[in-house]
């Protein structure tokens, strides 16, 4: 555990909420949002981002897109941030990550990317995977607070190749719930019950452990949502543009996107990534 180090949490959504929950176990945490919100578990409110900045010597932001992340960094690099580390943990864009370690450096910080692979129960029960980009000096300052969030911690290279291995990652897992849905409609005109093909696959070599944990939500059994349906929309854009930026043809990808932003403007946007499933298979 690092010495003297006080966390603070930049966005106290669900993910940032669980974040600070699992770190408050083990150290001082505050936090902060932009608009209000109750604390978690063990988690003293800073009443200011200044005052968040004063107290706590590693700032982790927990963000929904990019121009979250900007807003939040162009308001950080207006205090003093001399010895501060900045860790990202979201999944946002190298250029948008190169741009804010400009300004937060000339504050006086250093930044990291650090995105979670997993949601919010996952980084309650420290299994959830980080990918972390950065100068080793910067990320060593992190490691111990990343092994207490998460199972599996990679370095994966300079600042955004964090962020760059959570594409590759969640470009493979946002492909597979795309896949299962041409299976499961295949598989409707083809005969087959839901029920039946769900537990043939959950008991075979094409099931991964997101499937399995999510069968009471396919099935809708269960409304917990691990991450959204508007989450993954939002994750599948930034992959295609990231893919498409290197010349990558992502058909794959493209068609994925296209069933979650129907299912987000089918109204469930807030939902569990799997009830996409639920809303192709009703359409026919």
């Amino acid at each position: 555990m690092g010495q003297g180090e006080v966390i603070g949490i930049i966005g106290l959504g669900r993910m940032g909420s669980a974040i600070a929950q699992k770190l408050a176990h083990k150290n001082p945490v505050q936090g902060w949002n932009r608009t209000a919100r109750p604390a978690p578990d063990g988690v003293r409110l800073a009443d200011n981002l200044g005052a968040l900045v004063q107290n706590c010597t590693i700032l982790v932001t927990s963000l929904f897109d990019d121009p979250a992340f900007d807003e939040v960094s162009e308001q950080l690099a207006r205090f003093d941030l001399t010895g501060r580390l900045v860790v990202e943990t979201s999944t946002i864009a190298a250029a948008t990550l190169q741009a804010a370690a400009a300004r937060l450096g000339a504050a006086g910080a250093a930044l990291i990317d650090a995105p979670i692979a997993g949601g919010p129960p996952l980084v309650l029960e420290a299994r959830a995977g980080m990918l972390m980009g950065g100068d080793a000096h910067h990320v060593a300052r992190w490691q111990p607070f990343a092994e207490q969030l998460a199972g599996r911690v990679l370095h994966m290279g300079p600042l955004g190749a964090g962020a760059a291995a959570k594409t590759v990652n969640n470009m493979m897992l946002v492909g597979y719930w795309q896949v299962l849905k041409e299976a499961l409609l295949t598989g409707r005109q083809a005969g087959l019950a839901l029920e039946e093909m769900l537990h043939m696959l959950a008991g075979g070599p094409a099931a991964s452990g997101a499937f399995r944990a999510r069968l009471p939500v396919i099935t809708g059994e269960d409304s917990t949502v691990g991450f959204s349906v508007d989450g993954v929309a939002k994750d599948a854009r930034l992959f295609v543009e990231t893919a498409q930026g290197y010349g990558v043809d992502v058909p794959a990808l493209r068609a994925a996107l296209a069933s979650f932003e129907a299912a987000s403007a089918a109204g469930i946007g807030g939902d569990d990534l799997a009830r996409m499933l639920a809303h192709a298979y009703a359409q026919i």
